[in-house]
């Protein structure tokens, strides 16, 4: 349970916040840089190279052995919406990006823009933040301020589908270690 008990419109418990999630800077995450469609990569082109140079490295150094079947059925002449649950934190998407033949429009929760380190990357790929459920029930925005920041992620996601891009979202809302789906969130 969470310290807080909050409990979303299904009564079910929200995922217990962060420090980082707790802190919304709400013009900070309006502030976000948009995705480019107009080259092969979303966000700045040097570094999205020079983060996947990086996300190689760590996904080698962490598995020994790697397969990955099913990606000829991933169609390169347009764009795909990829939708998974959410376990084990960053690791997950890192198989996810490096596997998949398309650059990424990225959806996440709005802290991952505004951290230091992992902002820095975030920004760098041109992730678009997304405030949960979970902020909007504790109170970092008002109801309005989350439809436009979500709409406006939203839609740019989306854009980057339509010009090709793979898109990756987690709508668990939550990064957990079960051992099977939980519910689907669907945000404020």
């Amino acid at each position: 349970m969470t310290p807080d008990g909050v409990r979303d419109h299904h009564g079910e418990l929200v995922p217990e916040l962060s420090k980082s999630a707790k802190k919304m800077n709400y013009e900070r995450l309006l502030n976000t840089p948009l995705p480019s469609y107009d080259s092969n990569y979303p966000g700045s082109p040097f570094w999205m190279e020079f983060g996947y140079f990086g996300l190689r490295r760590t996904q080698s150094c962490i598995f020994r052995t790697l397969e990955i079947t099913g990606t000829e059925k991933i169609p390169t002449d347009r764009g795909t919406l990829c939708a998974a649950w959410h376990t084990n934190g960053l690791i997950d998407i890192i198989s996810i990006f490096l596997s998949h033949p398309n650059k990424f429009v990225i959806g996440g929760r709005h802290d991952l823009v505004t951290r230091s380190i992992l902002g820095f990357w975030a920004r760098k790929f041109a992730v678009q933040p997304v405030i949960r459920k979970a902020e909007l029930l504790r109170g970092g925005c008002s109801e309005e301020e989350a439809i436009k920041l979500n709409g406006r992620s939203l839609l740019s996601l989306a854009t980057g589908i339509s010009h090709g891009y793979a898109c990756a979202l987690f709508p668990e809302g939550t990064s957990h270690s079960e051992s099977h789906l939980i519910r689907l969130r669907t945000g404020p």
